[in-house]
């Protein structure tokens, strides 16, 4: 049937006035299934770049010793050639990158210790009497040159005039690189 002239649409519903509710027994069952996917022992991605990283490093030593063998066995320079290409260079392409991945999980790991040392840090800070003020995330708020910042604000770096706030401070600006809550609004 095609709408056209001397047709007629008419709507056959009222629009929903109550909010829509999921049936209780769906609800349970989509919050077991949820919470059995989180809970399955995987791999982290980091250790991924690891695994993948000393992969590619051992296949490239290989592709690289194959080619020094074919070189090395083969008494014309024309024959050498595809082996310097695909095992010399091919495998030496396929070390750095495996080099490269295997730099991303040392980062990777130089930064979760760097945070843990950081919370360490702030526990013995807070436990030796400079108890730092948080907002309401749950993130520690600092004020640097009459600036508001989150702790973790990149403009903190190397400054040396950063204070716990009191509350009592008047004029205060928020970061507009971390954007903390003011006070008061």
């Amino acid at each position: 049937m095609s709408v056209g002239e001397g047709n007629t649409v008419t709507a056959t519903h009222e629009p929903r006035t109550e909010p829509l509710t999921a049936p209780a027994a769906d609800g349970d069952r989509l919050s077991r299934e949820t919470a059995r996917l989180r809970s399955r022992a995987s791999v982290p991605v980091d250790r991924w770049f690891q695994r993948f990283g000393a992969a590619l490093m051992s296949i490239g030593i290989l592709a690289i010793v194959a080619g020094w063998y074919g070189v090395a066995h083969t008494a014309r320079q024309w024959r050498q050639t595809p082996y310097i290409m695909s095992g010399g260079l091919l495998g030496l392409a396929v070390v750095i990158i495996g080099g490269f991945a295997y730099y991303g999980y040392w980062l990777t790991r130089l930064v979760e210790q760097t945070q843990k040392q950081t919370a360490i840090l702030d526990r013995l800070a807070t436990q030796l009497g400079a108890g730092p003020a948080f907002d309401a995330d749950g993130e520690e708020v600092v004020l640097a040159a009459g600036i508001l910042h989150r702790a973790t604000c990149p403009l903190l770096t190397g400054q040396t005039d950063i204070k716990t706030p009191t509350g009592r401070e008047r004029n205060v600006r928020g970061c507009p690189v971390c954007e903390p809550p003011l006070p008061g609004k």
